[in-house]
């Protein structure tokens, strides 16, 4: 019996109550309140099992859509695809030519005349001008900066354009770029190198100078994402070569170039030409031949040091994880991908004989290119796709949506969508 059923029986026996004959008058009230007491004991145990039911059928139905969301998750990831259909084309003119990058879910385009944002539909948001011999671009987080390598400017931008400038008064020979917009700029001339860091309104917020007597020459520096600490690089030669890594501690105003410095270390016999942070407590210095991995909030210590058996012959990272290419000189392979954890843990390795003259990384998807000729496999180390265009690419750019990239090619634009 449900409820419907039960108060209408109610309503039917309250209906019916002045017709009872002498022996139905009878019955104890006692007797009548235990009848009601079984009939509601029994409504009770008969929603809880409608309840319980409910319950059960949601489960089982979460279950299902689970499953079959990890069925076409794994259908679509494990796939290998060797063609592609193209969804879109525009031709590449002097207009749309330049260098592509992904950022903050924005296409952007920089040229010697000025950076250009679009949306995944390639419409323009927003542009602005400059005159560049040789742009290069960083980004981080929040925070795309471009500079003139050789010149002395540098713009700092957001997702939604332009967030300051800066004049270098030395020729810029590197930068990076903090969450916020801070710039790290290594600058030189024949006289002096420095390394400095600048706010968005072009201000010096920390400088130190550089000497071969001294510190030694510095080769690559890198600034925290929280933009605090920066991580500098200096190679040291005289009867022997030898490295030493300095990281800076600017968080408190007033300091000396003395006071800031929070950890020193030399080693000798090696160079180490890339220094980068992976989040504001994990930075890594590289080697030709093995990763020397710090961590710390306001300190840096050695945490681990990963050496390796190869020559590491491409290096690339994100705030996931690093990603190395080795050169192989025994074997059937020419090269093994490598994937560590941002704590010094081998994940994964693929080995491959693919050629390739560029490699990025975008998300979980390494890129080869070599010509006409374009591999794609996961941070997993497994291949998405090899495939063979008909004219030279110039980039490759994955996109929103399933097995999606953009490409850039000597002559035209395209989306495509990767097909078996």
């Amino acid at each position: 019996m449900n409820a419907k059923e039960y108060f209408q029986k109610k309503q039917a026996e309250e209906a019916g109550a002045g017709k009872t004959d002498t022996d139905k008058a009878g019955v104890s009230n006692a007797d009548a309140g235990n009848d009601e007491g079984g009939e509601l004991i029994e409504l009770d145990a008969r929603i809880k099992q409608h309840k319980r039911g409910r319950r059960r059928l949601i489960i089982i139905l979460t279950v299902v859509a689970a499953a079959v969301f990890f069925a076409f998750w794994f259908a679509v990831n494990r796939q290998t695809y060797d063609s592609y259909k193209v969804i879109s084309e525009t031709e590449r003119t002097e207009e749309t030519d330049g260098t592509y990058m992904w950022f903050e879910k924005l296409i952007i385009r920089y040229t010697n005349d000025g950076v250009t944002a679009m949306d995944s539909s390639q419409n323009e948001l927003w542009q602005q001008a400059y005159e560049m011999s040789n742009p290069i671009a960083v980004e981080e987080g929040s925070s795309l900066a471009v500079a003139d390598k050789e010149g002395n400017k540098i713009y700092v931008f957001s997702k939604d354009g332009l967030r300051g400038q800066i004049w270098t008064e030395l020729p810029v020979q590197s930068i990076s770029v903090s969450d916020q917009g801070i710039v790290e700029a290594i600058i030189r001339n024949d006289e002096q190198t420095k390394i400095v860091c600048y706010d968005l309104k072009g201000n010096k917020l920390v400088e130190a100078k550089a000497s071969l007597n001294n510190t030694g020459y510095p080769i690559a520096a890198a600034i925290s994402k929280d933009g605090k600490r920066m991580l500098v690089s200096y190679v040291k030669i005289s009867d022997k070569i030898s490295d030493r890594v300095i990281c800076y501690n600017f968080s408190t105003s007033g300091q000396t170039e003395a006071e800031m410095k929070v950890m020193d270390e030399e080693y000798d016999g090696i160079l180490i030409p890339t220094v980068f942070f992976t989040d504001d407590s994990t930075a890594v210095a590289a080697a030709g031949d093995r990763l020397i991995i710090y961590k710390g909030s306001d300190r840096l210590e050695k945490s681990s040091e990963v050496a390796m058996d190869r020559q590491i012959k491409s290096l690339l990272w994100n705030d996931k994880g690093i990603e190395l290419v080795l050169r192989n000189t025994e074997g059937d392979y020419k090269y093994t991908l490598k994937s560590y954890s941002l704590s010094g843990r081998e994940v994964s390795s693929k080995d491959f004989n693919e050629e390739y003259s560029s490699i990025s990384l975008e998300g979980n998807r390494v890129i080869l290119l070599n010509d006409m000729q374009c591999t794609v496999y996961t941070t997993r180390g497994h291949k998405v796709f090899s495939g063979e265009f008909d004219t030279s690419l110039i980039n490759v750019m994955p996109m929103p949506g399933i097995n999606k990239f953009l490409v850039i090619r000597n002559n035209t634009i395209q989306t495509i969508r990767l097909t078996k």
